[in-house]
C-alpha cells in the first residue's frame, strides 16, 4: 500500500485543492466587494470546480485499483 500511496501527492499540492481554494476565495471577494456576479456565474464556478474535482478523484481511484492489481 505504501506504493500506491507513493504515487501520489499530498492533499495541499494538488490543483484540486488550490482550484477549490481560488474558486472559494473568488466567491467570497466577489460578495464582499460587489463586483456583480450573478448567481448564474456563481454557480457556474462552482460546479465546474466540483466536476473538476469528482473527475480527478474518479481517475484517481481508476489507477489506484490499476496499481492494487498489480501488487
Amino acid at each position: 500500500m505504501d506504493r500506491i500511496a507513493e504515487q501520489f501527492k499530498k492533499g495541499w499540492k494538488t490543483s484540486e485543492f488550490w482550484l477549490t481554494i481560488l474558486t472559494g476565495g473568488l466567491i467570497l471577494v466577489e460578495g464582499t466587494t460587489g463586483l456583480d456576479l450573478d448567481n448564474e456565474g456563481i454557480i457556474a464556478l462552482a460546479v465546474s470546480n466540483f466536476g473538476y474535482v469528482a473527475g480527478r478523484s474518479f481517475l484517481k481511484g481508476k489507477r489506484v485499483d490499476a496499481l492494487s492489481i498489480q501488487d
